[in-house]
């Protein structure tokens, strides 16, 4: 009776409290839920801490409309918070793709969908500058930088492909025909022509594609 009457005069922790030193008395497992549920019910009233909130309805999970909730308030602490760099934009907005939640997927992949550059330069160290043209008998480094990725370390498997003007290609880098990404990711290459050693004019393109066949990057130089 008197946790009853705590809960009805809003003293939820107390109540909280209480009911829980019943265990399994009558319905008071039950009545705990209610006092958690109504304390994330105000910790959802203080904007300036909506972490608390999501993390009081998240601990409920499926009771009542918890989860619901939670959904909601994750997507607006990322609509409010719509940087990569925040952790928990990070966090929750990885936990709505996987919901498909409104438009998560399409958030996700602004925020975190993969973007790599290639450029090519005559120096193994030059990672910045890049040239569009160059002889065809020149050793051609190509500098590979993921620019950006999925959070948390997040790998995905990759294939490189540089292709001559002739039609050959060389998919293998090292006795690998594909290796492993993350955000920040860096990596180089070198191609130049064996036969003929001069080389042939025409486009020498470098490329990334994932395993599903799909390009994610690409370079061409010409080749004169």
């Amino acid at each position: 009776r008197e946790a009853g009457e705590l809960f009805e005069s809003g003293m939820y922790i107390k109540a909280r409290d209480l009911f829980r030193t019943l265990d399994a008395y009558k319905d008071s497992r039950e009545r705990v839920m209610e006092c958690r549920y109504e304390l994330a019910l105000e910790k959802r009233k203080d904007l300036m801490h909506p972490v608390t909130a999501i993390a009081a309805f998240r601990s409920l999970g499926d009771y009542r409309d918890a989860a619901e909730i939670t959904l909601l308030l994750e997507y607006e602490y990322v609509k409010s918070h719509f940087k990569a760099e925040d952790p928990m934009t990070a966090r929750y907005l990885t936990e709505l793709r996987d919901e498909n939640y409104e438009d998560s997927v399409e958030l996700y992949e602004e925020l975190y969908g993969w973007e790599i550059r290639i450029t090519a330069n005559a120096s193994e160290n030059d990672t910045e500058s890049d040239i569009d043209k160059t002889s065809a008998a020149s050793v051609i480094w190509w500098h590979i930088r993921v620019l950006k990725g999925p959070p948390f370390e997040e790998r995905t498997e990759v294939r490189a492909v540089a292709t001559f003007p002739n039609g050959q290609q060389i998919d293998e880098w090292e006795g690998l025909h594909s290796f492993m990404i993350m955000d920040g990711a860096y990596f180089s290459a070198n191609t130049y022509f064996v036969d003929p050693p001069e080389g042939e004019p025409g486009n020498m393109t470098f490329e990334i594609f994932d395993m599903d066949g799909r390009l994610m990057s690409s370079k061409t130089v010409v080749l004169e």
